[in-house]
């Protein structure tokens, strides 16, 4: 009867300490976290010269149980396509010649994504979920230059290009025209929803979780213009032309966390208390 009355007392003891231990890992007020995205998507994907820096974020508890979370990412791209082309001075002098020279696309861009959430905990161990609100915006720019080894002139009106030499902004051909840039000037959208994910405690200060969310997004993109090379009455002109005088765009999604990439449905991160 004694071993049995030790052994419940034992069991209570122990389930006490391992659910004061598991209050142990969770924050309190007061408390400052910082985290970053680690989405696995982002890791193996658009190596290139792209450089996606993980969203960073920062946390901060007005309570034992509810957080105000900020975020930021960026997305930095700057690809360089090379491409052979038929050398339109050796193939004069010698219609057999195999001589090529190299045409050059150039894309620059870069993306901003911030986001500004409350979140509500619920649940008392190292794994707990949450629920929120939270306010979001991004925005970025692009840009494409090309070069072509063939130079157009009243010898050649029609050089050996690339792109077929003459594709402008929205896929059309010109007579004699080939695109130099196309400049998009900036684009941004602004949004918000409900968020919903887990948390679990790894460690007593750090924890992994995951969270996805749902959103309503206001997207605008701003005009496009090119500038293009042609040849009249045997003289090269340069043109600046806008293409597209811009768009927008209502629609609901979810996303991930801190997501830039509006496919991405759920997002995990690690987070770090202080």
């Amino acid at each position: 009867m004694k071993i049995k009355i030790i052994s419940i007392i034992l069991f209570l003891v122990l389930g006490f300490v391992n659910m004061q231990a598991q209050t142990d890992y969770l924050p309190k007020a007061g408390t400052i976290a910082l985290g970053a995205s680690a989405n696995i998507a982002n890791i193996f994907t658009n190596f290139g010269d792209a450089v996606k820096v993980p969203s960073l974020s920062i946390q901060l508890y007005v309570g034992s149980k509810t957080a105000v979370r900020g975020t930021f990412g960026i997305d930095y791209a700057n690809n360089l396509d090379k491409f052979y082309v038929r050398d339109d001075a050796a193939y004069v002098l010698n219609p057999l010649s195999n001589v090529q020279v190299v045409d050059t696309k150039k894309v620059l861009g870069n993306n901003y994504n911030t986001s500004l959430a409350i979140q509500q905990f619920f649940g008392e161990t190292k794994l707990r979920g949450f629920i929120g609100l939270q306010g979001l915006y991004l925005a970025g720019s692009s840009k494409t230059n090309n070069t072509y080894a063939n130079p157009m002139n009243a010898m050649n009106p029609f050089p050996s290009s690339y792109n077929g030499a003459y594709t402008s902004y929205n896929g059309s051909n010109s007579a004699n025209q080939r695109t130099l840039e196309v400049n998009i000037s900036s684009t941004y959208s602004i949004g918000g929803g409900i968020i919903a994910g887990f948390e679990y405690f790894v460690l007593p200060r750090l924890s992994i979780g995951g969270e996805m969310s749902l959103n309503a997004i206001y997207s605008h993109t701003g005009q496009a213009s090119t500038k293009s090379e042609t040849l009249v009455n045997g003289e090269v002109l340069t043109i600046d032309q806008a293409v597209s005088p811009g768009s927008t765009n209502l629609e609901i999604k979810s996303l991930g966390y801190a997501s830039k990439d509006i496919n991405q449905q759920i997002g995990f991160y690690v987070m770090y208390h202080f």
